[in-house]
C-alpha cells in the first residue's frame, strides 16, 4: 500500500531567486529527512521525488505529507536538492541544507511550505566548482581532500 500523498508547487526563483539555465534540464529532488509512519499507517522508509523544473522555472510534485508523519519525536521533513546536467551527462546535483519543507496532507505553494525564509546569502554545497549561475551564495567544494569555500562573487576565498 502506498501513502497518501499532496501537492507542492513552486517556481525556482522562490529557492535561488533567479532561474536556473533551462538549456541544463534543470530539475529538483525532495527528499525525506528520515523514515516514518503516514497518517494512513503505512511504514516510509525511505522516498525521493525527482521532478522537472519548468521553461518558465515553475515545478510541482506529488509528495507524502510530513507534518503528519510519525518518527519517533522527531520531525520528519524534506530536504531539496538542485541538480542540472550537460546534454548527455550526469546530473550534477547541489545540496541546499538551509531549506526544510513540511508538507501538511493539502499540500500548497513551496515558499510557504518552508518554515524559515532562507538567509539573504545562500550556503549550498556539491562537488565541483559552483555552477556560474549561482549568486548571492557561499558554496563549499566537497570533492577534493580539503573542502574550498566560494564567495558570492563564485571565486575561490
Amino acid at each position: 500500500m502506498a501513502a497518501a500523498t499532496a501537492q507542492v508547487d513552486g517556481n525556482v526563483a522562490d529557492i535561488l531567486g533567479d532561474p536556473l539555465p533551462l538549456n541544463r534540464d534543470p530539475i529538483i529532488i525532495f527528499t525525506l529527512s528520515q523514515p516514518g509512519i503516514a497518517l494512513d499507517g503505512t511504514f516510509v522508509g525511505s522516498f525521493d521525488r525527482r521532478v522537472q523544473i519548468q521553461s518558465d522555472g515553475a515545478f510541482d510534485g506529488d509528495l507524502i505529507p510530513s507534518t503528519t508523519m510519525r518518527a519517533d519525536g522527531r520531525v520528519v521533513y524534506y530536504k531539496i536538492k538542485l541538480g542540472v546536467r550537460d546534454p548527455g551527462a550526469e546530473y550534477r546535483l547541489i545540496d541546499l541544507p538551509q531549506f526544510q519543507l513540511h508538507v501538511p496532507p493539502s499540500g500548497g505553494h513551496f515558499s510557504d511550505l518552508v518554515i524559515a525564509p532562507p538567509p539573504a546569502l545562500i550556503i549550498a554545497r556539491g562537488m565541483g566548482a559552483p555552477p556560474e549561475w549561482f549568486v548571492n551564495t557561499f558554496y563549499v567544494d566537497m570533492s577534493g581532500p580539503k573542502p574550498e569555500l566560494y564567495g558570492p562573487a563564485n571565486g575561490g576565498i
